[in-house]
């Protein structure tokens, strides 16, 4: 059996007890280093090529590559998106979002999660809506990893009473393709013109909550009692009909 340690003198070695020296001693045969690391050559290979492509995947000239690749990649799926809104393509629509995506829209109520987008993108293609606007002023940035970008833009709608809005939002590669994870519109507003806005908003609000108030059934003991929730009548006795 061969056993593998130092020898007296500090030296690597491979013993073999059942061969014996001179004097009876065993017999040692020196192990160079060189025959070790060869031992240890699948391990060495490994670790210099993740070394390697760690080294390749954060060159600067690559990672500038990706990002322009991403920046590009943005670009084609917001339009692509804005065209899809445009037609009123719901399935479009749905095939450019994630299964996490999150929309938030100009009305308050408007907080969609995926389960309310598919309920309001349904809604959106049986009542023919469509949501017709062009983008200007984009800008999008991207992550260190170039897996992930944020961008601004400015929506001009071809309808003049929805006028111009600012979208901003979250873009996320899976399985190779751009998605939408998160979507925020919103109106720009002078902040001049905040405190009149802001005075409209509660305004229109507290309408309507009564709208809301004025749809819901009265309380139990405002409600004048209907024919089925009045006693019945005690039968009539022979005292009663001899008074009568």
């Amino acid at each position: 059996m061969v056993r593998r340690g130092y020898d007296p003198a500090g030296r690597r070695y491979l013993t073999c007890p059942d061969q014996q020296g001179p004097g009876g001693r065993e017999r040692y045969v020196a192990l160079p280093f060189l025959i070790e690391a060869l031992a240890m050559r699948p391990i060495l290979i490994a670790m210099v090529l993740a070394f390697s492509g760690t080294v390749l995947a954060k060159s600067p000239q690559k990672m500038a590559r990706s990002k322009a690749e991403a920046v590009t990649a943005a670009g084609v799926l917001l339009d692509a998106y804005i065209v899809a809104l445009a037609a009123g393509d719901g399935a479009a629509v749905r095939e450019y979002q994630t299964e996490q995506t999150r929309v938030l829209g100009t009305d308050p109520s408007e907080h969609w999660d995926r389960a309310e987008l598919d309920v309001a993108i349904a809604s959106m293609e049986s009542a023919g809506a469509k949501w017709v606007g062009s983008s200007s002023d984009r800008m999008v940035f991207v992550g260190p990893s170039a897996d992930v970008v944020w961008f601004e833009e400015r929506i001009t709608m071809t309808d003049p009473a929805l006028g111009e809005l600012r979208h901003t939002g979250v873009l996320v590669k899976e399985a190779g393709d751009w998605k939408l994870l998160h979507s925020v519109y919103s109106f720009p507003v002078p902040n001049e013109r905040i405190g009149a806005v802001i005075e409209l908003t509660a305004d229109a609000m507290e309408l309507r909550a009564k709208k809301a108030a004025a749809k819901l059934p009265a309380p139990e003991d405002a409600r004048p009692p209907a024919e089925g929730d009045l006693p019945a009548p005690a039968p009539a006795t022979e005292a009663d009909a001899q008074s009568q």
